[in-house]
């Protein structure tokens, strides 16, 4: 409101959209996503240079399912800021979502590289990569290192439980599921099939039966 054509609030407030929709958090907005996308592309006209602002972007296609156009924008925002952590940290979780795993490791290696203090949300990026993967021991010992770092996440606490159950760790994953239950009463498996913008359905799918391996879900 009193700098109208200042592009990084913008920005901002479109992350908060972005976040709103992916744990489908009351905000009085209908489609985050869609204002999420408004606002990031209001930041790009307002200043091409901004790096963040191309980062959100990427973030709302990348939730829209936009992945290819997504990954043209955080490959932007790299361009001009070669040092934005947090662009590297958004293409590995692109390329995870993408059953891409070498390109996220390589993504995500630069990020914790740039960022060493990084936050915790990079380890369930990392996470992602060997999930989709196939390398359960390796996801569970990184969504258990995000746990630590983050009790309070629900979706790395539901992960980890279905990466013990396909590493045959059952008692340990209804452990965890319970504990993302009291997190989150309100977690959805249905609302996350939706909400996480998984090219393939059956990287998806890996999470579901994790959990049916451990007797979590029919």
């Amino acid at each position: 409101a009193l700098s109208p054509d200042f592009a990084p609030p913008y920005a901002a407030l479109a992350a908060v959209f972005c976040n709103v929709h992916t744990n489908a958090w009351p905000a009085g907005h209908d489609e985050p996503l869609v204002r999420a996308r408004q606002l990031a592309e209001r930041a790009v006209s307002l200043d091409d240079s901004l790096s963040q602002a191309h980062w959100v972007l990427g973030l709302a296609l990348m939730w829209s399912r936009q992945h290819d156009i997504a990954a043209r924008e955080l490959e932007r925002a790299i361009e001009l800021d070669p040092s934005f952590a947090h662009a590297y940290a958004a293409l590995g979780c692109l390329c995870s979502y993408d059953h891409r795993p070498e390109d996220a490791y390589r993504s995500l290696e630069m990020a914790m590289r740039l960022h060493p203090h990084y936050p915790d949300i990079f380890l369930h990026f990392l996470g992602l990569a060997y999930f989709v993967e196939g390398r359960y021991e390796a996801a569970a010992d990184t969504f258990a290192r995000r746990v630590a770092r983050r009790p309070g996440t629900d979706i790395s606490r539901v992960l980890l439980a279905s990466a013990y159950g396909h590493i045959g760790r059952d008692d340990d994953a209804r452990s965890q599921w319970d504990e993302s239950l009291r997190v989150n009463p309100a977690y959805s498996l249905e609302h996350k099939r939706t909400a996480l913008p998984f090219r393939h359905e059956a990287d998806f799918e890996r999470i579901v039966e994790g959990l049916r391996l451990a007797g979590i879900v029919e």
